[in-house]
């Protein structure tokens, strides 16, 4: 009889995964369907599992019966099995069952913590308008991975708004989804709320800020259809605007490419129907990073070349789209192309006077940001650690996800000359940091750091690195 780690090893190599992607998928589907966990996989665990050595738990059971198609009772023991039974009989029996815990494979189950953040995160959309009701009945849907618990909802709303939302959250298709009409107000709350997702991206967990993301753009959609003239523009441009951020968390966050692609095609789609350049120019530049990361260095130059068409030199699209291409460079292995790049990127941004309201993820502190990891890839770790301390030392608090890309580039610079240990603290605060709110670029570069140290694995500060980031 197969054993659980034998048909984990198995159906891992038949899609020709490694152990490293393993864990990178289970993490992805935790993000997407699951809780927004972060859970702190790594290859020995799973080895672990594969040897036997530890057994599967009810947490990872569901989890790994999602991604690799195995039956979530191969997970169960004969023990486990029968005290799962046991367990179920006192519930029947009205019972309660201390240290049973059903196993819940549908993705549309979510923890109540969960539940009532997003409760208590986006509650107040009832008091906005039929644009907010809708809002916040998409946001609901069992389908986004959330539970409905009316009376949270009504203690949260106040007797006040009860009756008016009572309905809404119900389920009848007839009253949550009349056909939405262009209020005075219905483009400002959603130009309000856009502004709201992009505050909350740099400490939110994704998969949690997704499901308002993905919901506002039905909602955006659906209102664009039959609104003409300047009314249009403004819907088009937010849509745009939102399906950006949408590719940004789908890439960066979530490490899923595949959906990363298609948010970005139409914030494309809009931008250009929008008529706003701008837009488009940004757009274009976060898709190189797709071809970039598979090693098509030269489509992702392409695409930053036709987003320079886009954007005006009174912006700072052209530094932002010049730091990009210093990092593509940069990966690609030509350090000088990178470094001229980064110079490009310095002068334009002081030409500089215009920010777009929803490019909050590009300033001078970030820029150095880019300097130091296009030092650090040119054999610079002394300039890139000058640079890199410099910027971190100016970083907003609330930019946890890019502290922690910069402390894991700083934490390279010190292996780089000679001190591992010193190093390995850096990287140390960077996992600490991570854990504040997930982030797939941090997460690749702390895993880059942790290759660049196993010969020294063996050291008690690697070691405790390893501990930190098995808790992630």
């Amino acid at each position: 009889m197969t054993s659980p780690g034998e048909w984990i090893e198995r159906e891992r190599r038949r899609r020709g995964w490694t152990k490293i992607r393993l864990c990178d998928e289970i993490q992805r589907w935790e993000y997407q369907h699951g809780n927004g966990d972060h859970l702190g996989l790594n290859p020995n665990y799973v080895l672990q599992w594969e040897t036997g050595n530890r057994s599967v738990s009810d947490y990872y059971a569901p989890k790994l019966s999602a991604v690799l198609g195995i039956p979530v009772e191969a997970f169960v023991d004969r023990r486990t099995r029968q005290g799962r039974a046991a367990g179920a009989r006192s519930k029947e029996e009205g019972a309660p069952s201390p240290g049973v815990e059903a196993i819940t494979v549908e993705s549309s189950a979510v923890s109540l913590g969960t539940r009532d953040r997003l409760l208590m995160q986006w509650g107040d959309l009832a008091l906005l308008g039929h644009v907010g009701q809708r809002l916040l009945a998409k946001i609901l849907e069992p389908q986004r991975s959330l539970i409905v618990d009316r009376r949270a909802m009504l203690k949260l709303l106040g007797a006040t708004t009860a009756a008016a939302s009572l309905e809404l959250l119900r389920g009848n298709p007839a009253v949550v989804s009349p056909p939405l009409s262009l209020e005075p107000t219905t483009i400002n709350v959603l130009e309000s709320l856009a502004l709201r997702y992009q505050q909350m991206y740099h400490s939110t967990p994704p998969a949690e800020l997704m499901i308002p993301v993905t919901a506002h753009l039905e909602v955006a959609d659906e209102l664009a259809k039959g609104v003409r003239g300047s009314e249009q523009g403004r819907l088009l441009r937010n849509h745009s605007q939102v399906a950006l951020l949408a590719g940004r968390q789908s890439f960066f966050d979530l490490h899923d490419s595949m959906a990363a692609r298609g948010y970005y095609g139409i914030a494309m789609d809009s931008s250009r129907e929008a008529s706003d350049p701008q837009l488009s120019a940004a757009t274009l530049g976060h898709m190189s990073f797709i071809p970039a990361a598979n090693g098509g260095f030269s489509a992702a130059i392409d695409l930053l070349e036709g987003a320079g068409k886009h954007a005006a030199k009174t912006t700072v699209l052209p530094s932002w789209l010049g730091a990009v291409e210093s990092e593509i460079r940069a990966k690609a292995g030509d350090t000088h192309a990178s470094l001229l790049a980064i110079d490009r990127a310095e002068r334009a941004l002081v030409a500089a006077r215009e920010v777009p309201t929803w490019m909050d993820y590009y300033d001078a502190n970030r820029l150095k940001g880019f300097k130091g990891f296009a030092y650090l890839a040119a054999g610079k770790p002394e300039e890139a650690r000058n640079v890199l301390n410099d910027a971190l030392s100016m970083l907003d608090g609330v930019a946890v996800k890019q502290r922690a890309v910069f402390l894991a580039d700083l934490a390279t610079t010190y292996v780089h000359d000679g001190e591992v240990d010193k190093g390995c603290e850096v990287a140390g605060e960077a996992a600490v940091t991570l854990s504040k709110a997930g982030y797939a670029t941090s997460a690749e570069r702390l895993r880059d750091f942790r290759e660049l140290v196993r010969p020294w694995q063996d050291r008690a500060s690697v070691k405790e690195l390893d501990e930190r980031l098995a808790h992630l």
